[in-house]
């Protein structure tokens, strides 16, 4: 398959990589310029090929009017960088001060660690992890120190029953901080040990910052995770010839780029075995199978071998597959149908409905785990009760969210 040679310039500049046999990069004459500015923008990966396309001796030259919009997009994020360190220090120092471990998630953490630089790494707001007992105390916390949750529809309760954060921001706005206390909702097959999380965690140091982060291992298995959610289509077409448009054009290259850049950061050091029995504990093997196997593709890291043998290939399910072929609106290389565009205040937008499935008919670990069972009659036996249990559960949920107040779920953004 023949990709838009735009597309193609965007995957070998983005990052630093060595070129693979099969890449022909296109010919300059041959791009739109307007065009290879627009995607870089919406994927974020503005800053990044500015960086890589004026650093790199054997980089094409650049028409001026281009070079000027990229380097404008990495000044804009430097500033935004300085900003946020202005505004979230207060909630940083005060969090600190009242011995309470918050653990910066991506941003610009992920771009000193990853990029080397927390400008090359754009992001919109601060996440914050906590732990889950602590997060009244972090409230309390963050609203002496002058933040107050963002309104929205549903209450302040509802996400923490049913959701993984709350945005916080300081009176008069500013920097959002999005207070975390899970990695993603409670209606995933995830057993991600966040307590041990804690106990590995690291100091680093960006710009202004003096943030504590997760170790590598576990920032790298925590960013495919995140990745794995917004791009939620990599288990079902991550080898499929549509995949790199599909990508580009949902907007999600940078995610992908934040796991090459944390590859090839660690190098020799990444313990593949170690990461695929972490994956296995976290019950996040189909995640870091697909993702990986995503970004060898796309940007040429040393991971698809080590993913194939250490993770196979990712499963998904017949029902899976149904429910993506409806979701996705044309085939498992199209783009996002109708149903994956309505409005982003909605928790629970009808393509949760792949997370659902795999949460009501899970595999046998999770049923050991949830239940505590070892034997396989047992297994067998909490295995057909289980979906009744998440139809419960699924149905009290949507209780407490019309009583919450029901979103305006059919307003397209």
């Amino acid at each position: 398959m023949s990709l838009p040679p735009e597309i193609r310039f965007l995957l070998r500049w983005c990052l630093p990589s060595d070129a693979r046999p099969e890449d022909v990069p296109p010919a300059e004459q041959d791009l739109r310029w307007p065009v290879l500015i627009s995607l870089a923008t919406a994927n974020r990966v503005a800053p990044l090929l500015y960086h890589h396309l004026s650093t790199r001796p054997e980089a094409p030259t650049l028409p001026p009017e281009v070079s000027h919009s990229l380097r404008q997009a990495y000044l804009r994020n430097l500033g935004r960088v300085s900003r946020m360190a202005r505004d979230t220090a207060p909630a940083l120092e005060a969090l600190r001060s009242a011995g309470l471990p918050a653990l910066v998630l991506r941003g610009p953490a992920l771009g000193a660690r990853a990029y080397g630089d927390p400008a090359l790494r754009p992001f919109t707001d601060l996440d914050l992890l906590v732990r889950r007992h602590d997060l009244e105390r972090a409230k309390s916390v963050l609203v002496h120190a002058g933040y107050q949750p963002l309104a929205h529809t549903l209450s302040v309760r509802y996400f923490e029953t049913y959701h993984l954060h709350i945005p916080f921001t300081r009176a008069g706005g500013g920097t959002v901080i999005e207070l975390h206390w899970a990695l993603d909702h409670r209606y995933v097959t995830f057993a991600i040990p966040y307590e041990d999380i804690f106990q590995r965690a690291r100091h680093l140091e960006a710009a202004d910052w003096r943030l504590q982060v997760p170790a590598p291992p576990d920032d790298l298995v925590c960013n495919i995770v995140h990745a794995a959610k917004h791009a939620y289509y990599l288990p079902f077409i991550w080898d499929h010839p549509d995949l790199p448009e599909r990508v580009v054009h949902g907007r999600d290259l940078l995610l992908l780029c934040d796991i090459a850049a944390e590859i090839r950061r660690g190098g020799a050091e990444l313990d593949w075995r170690r990461l695929a029995e972490k994956g296995r504990t976290w019950g996040v093997e189909r995640e870091i199978g697909a993702v990986l196997g995503a970004t060898a593709r796309l940007l040429g890291t040393p991971s698809s071998a080590i993913a194939r043998e250490c993770f196979g290939a990712p499963r998904v399910s017949r029902l899976e597959h149904l429910a993506f072929r409806c979701l996705a609106g044309g085939g498992a290389g199209g783009v996002a149908g109708r149903l994956t565009k309505l409005n982003a205040r909605a928790l629970f937008r009808p393509v949760r409905a792949l997370d659902l499935i795999r949460y009501a008919f899970p595999g046998r670990r999770f049923i050991q785990r949830r239940y505590g069972c070892r034997g396989p009659l047992a297994t067998a036996l909490w295995r057909s009760v289980h979906p009744c249990v998440a139809v419960g559960e699924l149905v009290r949920h949507a209780w407490a969210w019309w009583r919450s107040g029901w979103p305006e779920l059919f307003t397209k953004t």
